[in-house]
């Protein structure tokens, strides 16, 4: 009996001196979003931005979400990544536990008043929970001429949280660009509707 009690009271003073430390040391550490080497994530250090309105796409399946992008001056224009001239990947942070819960994957864009629409496929990074499509190749002209969407379907009944990691009713997503002399890969969080 002596002895349980003995076990339990250094339980109970481990415990408190796990209370005693400061919240930092007690957090999680937090995981590297995007998971790329020598890359400046500073936001809004190339040309290229991710629109803050995530709309809904009623014409797709399931629930679908479409990501706008548009240019703006970057912060920097004569740094390597204000140089960039090409949007060339967009990285996700999103649960690879969830990935089946994608249906479909779409590029629509409307060059010359016409929709373009074309089914893609993506890359999944088990080890960070990186959902990556490569090859866009989009310059800042096409994305202001042909205002290109990503839109995502999904199966009915999924929580966007479900699929999306980071704050809750957010996407994390960063944009990659590597032609200015440096790998820039700035990193933007934005709201997802909330009716979704």
């Amino acid at each position: 009996m002596k002895r349980v009690l003995a076990l339990s009271g250094l339980a109970l003073a481990a415990l408190l001196c796990l209370g005693a430390l400061p919240a930092e040391a007690r957090k999680a550490p937090k995981l590297s979003f995007p998971a790329l080497v020598n890359c400046a994530k500073k936001a809004d250090s190339t040309s290229f931005r991710i629109n803050e309105t995530v709309t809904h796409e009623p014409a797709l399946p399931g629930t679908s979400l479409c990501f706008s992008f548009e240019v703006a001056a970057p912060k920097n224009p004569t740094g390597p990544c204000g140089k960039a001239k090409t949007l060339e990947r967009v990285q996700f942070w999103a649960s690879y536990e969830n990935r089946k819960k994608i249906t479909q994957v779409y590029i629509r864009a409307y060059p010359d008043g016409k929709i373009d629409q074309r089914k893609v496929f993506g890359a999944w990074i088990a080890s960070g929970d990186h959902y990556v499509f490569s090859k866009l190749g989009w310059t800042a002209d096409y994305v202001r001429d042909a205002n290109p969407k990503l839109c995502i379907s999904l199966e009915e009944g999924t929580s966007l949280d479900d699929l999306f990691l980071g704050a809750p009713g957010q996407a994390t997503l960063a944009l990659y660009s590597a032609d200015g002399g440096q790998k820039c890969c700035p990193l933007y969080s934005v709201p997802l509707p909330a009716d979704a």
